[in-house]
């Protein structure tokens, strides 16, 4: 199973979302952060070829995720921690982006559809990377990070 990366890029939320936007966290979602990050696999089937996934699909999915984005921007932001006093908070600034992958495999996929077990290891070559949080006198990070693999 290969996986070629044939563009890694960013996309922010379209041109008028608002400059700036903070949302506190509360108790109740600090609780779920010492627990592994979440990863979501979806496959969906779509039969193209190559070149029609890169001048097409590829194209419409990057439209779609910055008009998605526009609506809700703290997802393209960062999570803030900071060091030594207040709250962590989820901070959308002009210039942030999501990180979006996109690839191509030559894997089977059907083998890791379905409902029985399988070795995750397997997977892993899906899962996009979130680029690496800072440290200065907070801690920042990403909050999401996507990847597109067509079969």
């Amino acid at each position: 199973m290969a996986i070629k990366i044939i563009e890694h890029c960013h996309v922010a939320p379209s041109p008028d979302t608002a400059l700036e936007q903070s949302l506190q966290l509360l108790h109740f979602d600090m609780i779920w952060f010492p627990f592994h990050l979440m990863q979501n696999l979806f496959f969906y089937s779509l039969r193209c070829t190559e070149p029609h996934f890169s001048d097409t699909v590829v194209p419409n999915l990057k439209k779609s995720l910055s008009l998605t984005l526009k609506q809700f921007p703290p997802l393209a932001g960062k999570i803030i921690f900071p060091l030594f006093t207040g709250m962590p908070v989820s901070r959308y600034v002009e210039g942030d982006s999501v990180s979006l992958t996109i690839a191509v495999s030559d894997a089977d996929l059907i083998p890791l559809t379905g409902n029985l077990s399988r070795d995750s290891d397997r997977f892993h070559d899906f899962v996009p990377e979130l680029p690496p949080a800072s440290y200065t006198d907070t801690i920042d990070f990403y909050v999401v990070a996507t990847q597109v693999t067509l079969e």
